[in-house]
C-alpha cells in the first residue's frame, strides 16, 4: 500500500477512518482484519495476530486487543474498562477527553490514584480474558464484520482520546462484543 498522506493532521480514529477509507476505494471490500495500533509499540510475539484470528476466526467479535503493558508505569492498560459504567461517567469521560489540558491534569491525578492504590494493595488482581466493555485505543484488531455493519459511526470520531469509549458505544450499539484477550 502506498504511503497515505491526507494533509492535515486527522486524529487517532480521523487517521484510521482516512486509511479504511483509502483501502475500501481502491479494492472495493475491506480486509478480513484490521489493525489499529500505536507506532510505539513492541510486540513480545511474532505470532499475536495469527494467534487472535485462529481463536477469533468464526466468532461475531467487533474487536480484539491483548494486554498492554505501559513500560513507564509497568502495569496492564487493557482492558480499558471491564463493565459500562453509569451514564454520568461516560458524561465526565467524554467532557475530559475533549480539552487537552483537562486531559492531561485528569491524566496525573489518575497516576498518582494508581501510584497510592499500588502501595496500599497487597495483590493486583489479573483479568480473564474474555469480552469486556472497552479496549485500550493504542492496539486493536477489528473484524471485517465490526467494519462492515458499524465503519459509518466512525465518521462522528472524536480526534484525539475517547476512542475507547467510543468504540465501545459503537460495538454496543451494534450487538457486537470487545473482547480482552
Amino acid at each position: 500500500m502506498p504511503e497515505l498522506i491526507p494533509g492535515k493532521n486527522l486524529g487517532y480514529l480521523g487517521g484510521f477512518n482516512f486509511a479504511v477509507n483509502y483501502f475500501y476505494s481502491r479494492y472495493n471490500y475491506y480486509p478480513e482484519h484490521i489493525v489499529l495500533s500505536n507506532s510505539d509499540l513492541y510486540l513480545q510475539t511474532k505470532s499475536l495476530l495469527n494467534e487472535i484470528y485462529a481463536k477469533y476466526y468464526n466468532t461475531d467479535y467487533a474487536c480484539v486487543g491483548p494486554a498492554i503493558i505501559s513500560t513507564r508505569h509497568h502495569i496492564n492498560q487493557n482492558p480499558f474498562m471491564i463493565s459500562r459504567v453509569a451514564k454520568s461517567r461516560l458524561q465526565l469521560i467524554k467532557f475530559v477527553d475533549s480539552f487537552y489540558l483537562i486531559y492531561l491534569i485528569y491524566q496525573l491525578i489518575s497516576i498518582i490514584r494508581s501510584k497510592i492504590k499500588k502501595l496500599t494493595a497487597s495483590v493486583k488482581s489479573e483479568v480473564a480474558a474474555g469480552p469486556v466493555y472497552a479496549l485500550h485505543g493504542s492496539f486493536m484488531v477489528f473484524s471485517n464484520a465490526f467494519i462492515n455493519k458499524a465503519f459509518n459511526e466512525f465518521k462522528e470520531a472524536p480526534f484525539l482520546f475517547g476512542e475507547e469509549i467510543f468504540i465501545a458505544e459503537v460495538a454496543k450499539a451494534s450487538n457486537m462484543k470487545l473482547y480482552y484477550d
